[in-house]
């Protein structure tokens, strides 16, 4: 998904998440992010936890082309995709 103009990488896709596909994002957690090149090119990665996923929830993200993906076979997606940064999380506690 790319950015939106005026927000950040996670706003982009919680708006996305909300508006387009049309999930309840306040279930979501942010469980991690990190940010990886992939062909060239800087992409944020997000990790939600506490979605219910269901039917309904699989067929909205068929229509948009997106998929679920197991835990247990992320690593696969990271033999395409050099990690080198975390996100820039800087002033948390003020």
């Amino acid at each position: 998904m790319p950015v939106r103009a005026g927000h950040s990488p996670l706003a982009s896709v919680l708006w996305d998440l909300r508006y387009t596909i049309g999930i309840d994002v306040d279930q979501l957690r942010l469980y991690d992010s990190i940010m990886a090149e992939l062909d060239d090119e800087k992409v944020a990665v997000f990790v939600f936890d506490h979605l219910t996923v269901d039917g309904q929830v699989r067929a909205k993200f068929d229509r948009q082309g997106l998929e679920f993906v197991l835990a247990s076979e992320l690593h696969e997606l990271f033999t395409s995709v050099r990690v080198s940064e975390t996100m820039p999380f800087t002033n948390l506690s003020k």
